[in-house]
């Protein structure tokens, strides 16, 4: 009897040796199998946070690349518009007009008086590239424009009689006299200046010293009345004004940066 109860406790303790053992193996599974799902979910993490500063860290910062430009100078009044994609190379478009009117009266001429009207009429679109070769406000400027007017105009009449003796000649029977100038439409140009085409901060200031070639102008003579063999003289005043191919420029310029 006592063998059969010794027989039997062995039984149950190597049954339940058998169920401790099955329970730690079933709980070391269930702990390795939770560590390995949470790893990835650590480690993906660690990425998006690495993935996180790098983009941060390599986003650079945009630079303003357009600007308006108000300019006034010999050559009128200008507007114009920059695109700057570097610290060395930027785009204008200028447009410029300078409408003038002079008139004067009364001149004392060979015993009589003249009045003169003068008339200055420049309009003209220019398309620039500006070089910055040192990365400084110095710059070359280089471009092609086409003029809208470019005309020089002048009219010359006598004011009042003029005595010959036992003749006296009123202005109407005298004529008058109107002399023109015009270059050609479209001229290169090329200049020297200081001043960003975008200014580094939001308002800047600069200057421009050029050159348009527009070659020899096309010069005009007519004249009337008692005046009119004065236009022969058109061929000769041609070949004198051929020397006035290059008209200049010089304007002061004050910038605004828009983006």
């Amino acid at each position: 009897m006592k063998q059969l109860v010794l027989m039997a406790f062995a039984c149950v303790s190597a049954l339940s040796l058998c169920g401790q053992v099955d329970s730690l193996t079933g709980a070391a599974i269930d702990s390795l199998q939770s560590k390995t799902e949470t790893a990835p979910i650590e480690t993906a993490t660690t990425a998006e946070g690495s993935e996180s500063k790098d983009q941060i860290q390599i986003t650079p910062r945009s630079r303003a690349k357009h600007g308006l430009g108000v300019g006034f100078g010999i050559n009128g009044l200008g507007l114009d518009y920059g695109y700057m994609p570097s610290e060395m190379i930027a785009y204008r478009a200028r447009f410029q007009t300078l409408p003038y009117d002079i008139k004067v009266a009364n001149l004392e001429f060979s015993e009589s008086y003249v009045g003169v009207d003068g008339k200055v009429n420049f309009t003209n679109l220019d398309f620039l590239i500006d070089f910055y070769p040192f990365k400084s406000s110095f710059k070359i400027v280089g471009g092609l424009s086409y003029f809208i007017n470019n005309r020089l105009e002048s009219r010359g009449y006598f004011t009042e009689s003029l005595n010959l003796g036992e003749f006296e000649l009123s202005p109407d029977e005298l004529g008058d006299v109107t002399i023109s100038a015009e270059w050609a439409k479209w001229a290169p140009y090329m200049g020297l200046g200081f001043g960003k085409a975008v200014p580094n901060k939001r308002v800047g200031f600069g200057f421009e010293i050029g050159t348009y070639y527009g070659g020899a102008p096309d010069v005009r003579v007519v004249a009337t009345e008692m005046l009119s063999p004065t236009s022969e003289e058109e061929a000769q005043l041609e070949e004198n004004l051929k020397s006035y191919a290059w008209i200049p420029y010089l304007n002061f310029r004050l910038s605004i940066r828009i983006i």
